[in-house]
């Protein structure tokens, strides 16, 4: 907690809140704090709560280069959504051969890439170009 101000005291009362079953009576205090999110999701790291990474949803431009067709590009939407749960794939461009693609997910770049090469597409394969923490961009490639 890196601040902290207190709201309301209301004192000694019956329990209602506590989940202490020898508890028959507590002292509520209402605060309002401010925590660090970055301590806190390195401590729970630390102690095995939460996966490595910061599991914080992030936004992953992936562009979609020699792209044969609309059909393709829904394929892969499909199956960022569907196969790997990214929370959406918004396209924010599309021209002939070429698309990007705004994923929100929780990876970065290089493991949303690796796994979506991984899935079936259908007819289609993608073949990696060149990811990084924020960006991945990738060759769609019929079988």
């Amino acid at each position: 907690m890196t601040r902290f101000r207190v709201l309301e005291d209301r004192g000694v009362g019956e329990k209602r809140l506590s989940t202490n079953r020898k508890a028959t009576h507590e002292y509520v205090v209402r605060v309002e704090a401010s925590v660090d999110a970055r301590q806190v999701r390195q401590r729970l790291q630390r102690a095995g709560l939460l996966p490595a990474g910061d599991g914080a949803l992030r936004r992953i431009e992936l562009t979609l280069v020699d792209l044969p067709s609309y059909a393709a590009l829904q394929a892969i939407r499909t199956a960022l959504v569907d196969q790997l749960q990214a929370q959406a794939a918004t396209p924010i461009e599309f021209t002939s051969g070429r698309a990007v693609l705004a994923v929100t997910t929780r990876g970065d770049g290089r493991s949303l890439l690796e796994h979506l090469v991984a899935v079936g597409l259908g007819p289609w394969r993608l073949e990696p170009r060149e990811a990084g923490a924020d960006r991945a961009t990738a060759a769609v490639r019929a079988r």
